[in-house]
């Protein structure tokens, strides 16, 4: 199949830059003491800049390039995962930040 490159890929490619360069940016800063929130941030950020990539991949025909790129992106189904750990956590962040618990 011929590829296809378009103004939605291109605004696709443009997010995935976005999150990228706004993980970077978060991950360059110093954080205080105990604070969690942006590493949630910076996960989640990584997670959605893999997804759109998943996304650009399958709209412009290179998924069939690239046979060996995997068909399913796992990030999020590692933070859906409910067994390990990292969802606790999350829940207690949340709630803290909701209650104002310190």
């Amino acid at each position: 199949m011929p590829l296809k490159a378009d103004l939605f890929g291109v605004i696709i490619l443009l997010g995935i830059a976005q999150g990228l360069f706004l993980a970077f940016f978060f991950a360059s800063r110093k954080v205080k003491n105990g604070q969690n929130a942006e590493f949630w941030l910076i996960l989640l950020l990584l997670c959605f800049a893999l997804n759109l990539f998943e996304i650009l991949m399958c709209h412009s025909n290179l998924a069939f390039e690239f046979r060996y790129f995997p068909d399913k992106n796992i990030t999020l189904i590692f933070l859906n995962n409910q067994n390990n750990g990292a969802y606790d956590d999350l829940k207690r962040n949340v709630i803290k930040l909701i209650t104002d618990e310190r």
